[in-house]
């Protein structure tokens, strides 16, 4: 992410900043707090609240970490994800990663198969959600 041209990052640790954060959530809500808690923390960030405008913020620049509802009014988060990997030509050890967060049921088989970093269901906790964006972001690929 283009750290310069980042509304978000005026102010905060531009280190941090530089990790980009696209957060794909149709609930406006949570979506907003999402984002709140995040660039509380130092986080730029960039939201969607569908499958396409997600695949084009994601095109337009493939963020350090996907934060991904897999329920969308447009599609679903797993075909996103996969639009987007397909889109980017990364391979495994540089590709972005992904916590999913979801009140769907989701099996470790899932998780395993789509290289998911972590999975938090909803409801969850917003500090513990942003320890675990900090988790995901420091561990290596």
């Amino acid at each position: 992410m283009n750290v310069e041209n980042c509304s978000v990052c005026v102010g905060v640790n531009l280190k941090m900043c530089a990790m980009s954060i696209l957060v794909v959530e149709d609930d406006s809500s949570v979506n907003r707090a999402i984002q709140a808690a995040l660039t509380a923390n130092g986080f730029c960030v960039k939201s969607a609240e569908t499958c396409a405008e997600g695949f084009s913020l994601a095109s337009s620049e493939i963020p350090a970490l996907l934060v991904l509802d897999l329920e969308l009014p447009d599609g679903t988060g797993w075909g996103l994800l996969n639009d987007i990997r397909n889109a980017s030509h990364q391979d495994e050890s540089e590709e972005f990663k992904v916590i999913v967060i979801s009140s769907t049921r989701v099996t470790r088989a899932q998780i395993r198969d789509n290289r998911i970093a972590k999975f938090l269901a909803k409801p969850f906790d917003m500090g513990h959600f942003v320890e675990t964006v900090s988790e995901v972001l420091a561990a290596p690929r």
